[in-house]
């Protein structure tokens, strides 16, 4: 049966609040809490597929269960997704003794094709908030952001607000990629995800950006988290957009573009950047490397550290993205 928080409107706040709770359970590998903790806040399992945040509640679950010795409990997770047409993933060594469950075999093969389907139904998706009063005729920058790895548009946007965009005069575009790794969850080129692939999602996506909103291509950022930071930097760097800057929230990788030819063509564009890191995941080895060449280049760039931050959005993201705009577009100087 179904509890009314998976039916009703969600409360974001309290879902944020959740997940910030969880994460010392987590890292103290106090699963019975952890476990407490999400069943107080959603309880049971839903009957229709919830809002997107909460499939993350729902593999927390299974995960917990998993954990705890409890396989059959954390298929009866998994059965409930595929029940809400949501298709799982469950390949982790943490679901090893799921996989042995002799029901596991019928499950996987429903699994399966519902994952098949919907990896070949998905397509790259964009959600674009323009400035309100922008005067007719007169076009924009924009600010294109990439999800972390695996991620949605929506968890994204929570953290990346279109207010803070907005308010700056700049269009804000939430691109989600075509490939699916679960439910809810989608990648750019990690987990043998395709990054040729994922620079044509970013071209397809700026290319409907261009034609359907007042956007001035020749001031555009791009801008993303994790692996979504590291795709916007390969994507910029290898001029699939046109792009004047960048705004990278915990990167890390050094992406297929990033060559000495490719940095000093960035630095005769005028090309600018920010940095986020959190303080817990500092130093980074191959961000410091990304930062130093580009410095070394002479590219405008700025590295800010999050306090008491890990691999995450700081509470104040909105107000510093305001900042980072002002930088990279040079809208204060």
């Amino acid at each position: 049966m179904s509890h009314p928080a998976w039916t009703q409107a969600l409360d974001v706040h309290a879902y944020y609040r959740t997940l910030r709770e969880i994460d010392p359970l987590f890292a103290a590998e106090d699963y019975h809490a952890m476990l407490d903790l999400l069943e107080r806040a959603w309880p049971g399992l839903p009957n229709a597929a919830p809002d997107v945040r909460l499939i993350e509640i729902l593999l927390f679950k299974a995960f917990c269960h998993a954990q705890l010795g409890r396989p059959a409990d954390a298929l009866t997770v998994f059965h409930a997704m595929l029940r809400c047409g949501l298709p799982s993933r469950p390949v982790s060594p943490a679901y090893a003794a799921v996989r042995e469950l002799p029901e596991f075999a019928g499950f996987a093969r429903e699994n399966e094709a519902l994952l098949e389907r919907a990896r070949h139904e998905a397509k790259v998706e964009l959600d674009v908030h323009v400035p309100a009063g922008l005067a007719r005729g007169v076009k924009a920058p924009a600010l294109v952001i990439l999800h972390g790895e695996p991620g949605n548009r929506v968890r994204i946007r929570d953290e990346w607000t279109p207010e803070a965009v907005t308010a700056r005069g700049v269009i804000a575009a939430y691109v989600q990629s075509s490939q699916l790794r679960s439910a809810g969850r989608y990648l750019w080129s990690w987990d043998g995800a395709d990054a040729a692939r994922a620079r044509a999602d970013v071209r397809a996506a700026f290319e409907t950006l261009c034609r359907e909103h007042p956007v001035d291509p020749g001031r555009m950022v791009l801008g993303g988290f994790s692996g979504g930071a590291t795709t916007a930097l390969d994507v910029l760097f290898g001029e699939i957009v046109p792009a004047v800057g960048f705004i990278c929230l915990c990167a890390g990788d050094r992406p297929e573009s990033f060559t000495t030819e490719n940095l000093v063509r960035a630095k005769d564009r005028g090309v600018r950047g920010v940095f986020f890191e959190g303080e817990k995941n500092w130093p980074d080895a191959d961000e410091r490397a990304l930062l130093d060449a580009m410095q070394s280049a002479g590219l405008e760039t700025k590295f800010v550290l999050n306090p008491g931050c890990a691999h995450e959005a700081p509470p104040d993201f909105p107000k510093k993205l305001e900042q980072a705009l002002d930088f990279v577009l040079g809208l204060n100087p």
